[in-house]
């Protein structure tokens, strides 16, 4: 019995001394986390708080480097003479270094470029070399992008692939590579300021502490405030609508009965707002809303449950050709389908000049929709795109 309790005790004693080799050398690797950073820490369960904020190891930082970046590395390997199997503190600061100079540079080939023509509509972060699992890393971002007041986009490029994917389409054990996060820089609220800017970047930093990883951003705080107030002003003074009017004819009225049953016969829907949407059929915009069509006056909205008592003079069609992938079909196949509205109704069809739609007011028109196309992408912005969208929709 007495041996036993020796030998208890000697066990004791030894995980003792290891316990406490080990924690004085995490505290060396790991100092201390900043005050400033746990005002904004992740609010999520302990199982994920412990799993965020999980010790990086800088020495194994070099494995995970892209392999077109190995060349870059040094040769050979570094390390203390007196102690082969670790390297001095000195050596060590070096190496760290080296290797967050490598992912700064791949950091930087990963962001977009921008010329100084070029109209910047999001301003983008790029953090490396993560090699973390896809469900860790949405619950990371979206715990540190909660409350930001400009929709933010997440794509990340899983291990082995070249392409960016939005990270919530990914499985959640995919292991990512690389993360890029973009801001949108204006919406139809209007451009993001400097807080929000602020705000954004500092958001970015907490999420690289969290992965233990390096990031670098597109943009000066200065350049991405001064891109979003020109992209704002350009938008404000292009704001582009298709408008055409359907009229009855002198001392007559469009009664609801027969709106609802020209709107079911033209395949259009009562749903947003309370107006009627129509949504292409042809190949060129195929699922996309072509147009939506009101109550020429206020409030504009069908009261569906009351349209035997309603009636009105005009109705009211608009399209918004930024959203559509080929807004000149969409113009041909919204005036195709109006006219047979108009026709059914028994009224006119007209521009938002009231002048009666012809072959040459309609020639007007689609010269101006190519014109407007035309500027949308000098300014970077593809019609029907999901950027177009996000400024239009």
């Amino acid at each position: 019995m007495t041996l036993r309790l020796a030998l208890l005790l000697v066990s004791l004693i030894t995980l003792a001394v290891i316990g406490l080799v080990c924690h004085r050398q995490y505290r060396r690797l790991h100092p201390p986390q900043q005050q400033g950073d746990k005002n904004d820490s992740v609010d999520t369960d302990a199982g994920l708080e412990e799993e965020i904020h999980a010790p990086f190891i800088t020495d194994n930082l070099v494995s995970d480097v892209a392999d077109h970046t190995v060349s870059l590395l040094p040769s050979t390997q570094i390390v203390n003479e007196t102690d082969p199997e670790e390297p001095s503190f000195e050596l060590a600061l070096k190496s760290s270094e080296e290797q967050q100079q490598i992912a700064q540079k791949l950091a930087a080939e990963l962001l977009p470029v921008h010329t100084a023509n070029s109209t910047v509509l999001e301003h983008t972060a790029v953090l490396v070399n993560i090699r973390q699992k896809a469900k860790r890393l949405k619950a990371v971002t979206q715990a540190r992008l909660a409350g930001q007041d400009k929709a933010v986009t997440v794509n990340a490029q899983a291990v082995d692939c070249d392409e960016f994917v939005s990270l919530d389409l990914m499985p959640d054990k995919t292991r990512i590579n690389h993360l890029k996060l973009a801001l949108q820089l204006v919406d139809k609220q209007g451009a993001a300021g400097a807080a929000t800017i602020e705000k954004f970047e500092t958001r970015i930093r907490l999420i690289a502490s969290d992965l233990g990883c390096e990031y670098r951003l597109a943009l000066t705080p200065e350049q991405a405030e001064s891109s979003a107030s020109e992209m704002n002003e350009f938008l404000q003074e292009n704001d582009f609508i298709i408008i055409l009017y359907m009229l009855a004819q002198p001392d007559s009225t469009f009664t609801g009965a027969s709106i609802e049953a020209a709107m079911a016969r033209a395949g259009l829907k009562h749903g947003e707002f309370g107006f009627y949407h129509f949504d292409s059929s042809s190949e060129q915009n195929q699922g996309l809303r072509l147009y939506s069509l009101a109550n020429m006056f206020k409030p504009g909205n069908f009261d569906i449950k009351s349209m035997d008592q309603f009636s009105t003079s005009g109705l009211c069609a608009f399209m918004v050709p930024a959203l559509l992938a080929d807004p000149g079909a969409g113009f041909r196949e919204m005036c195709v389908n109006c006219k047979a509205i108009v026709d059914q109704l028994e009224g006119v069809l007209t521009t938002d000049k009231r002048e009666l739609l012809n072959e040459q007011n309609y020639a007007d028109i689609s010269k101006q929709i190519t014109q407007y196309c035309d500027l949308l992408q000098q300014h970077g912005i593809q019609c029907g795109s999901e950027t177009a969208v996000r400024l239009f929709g």
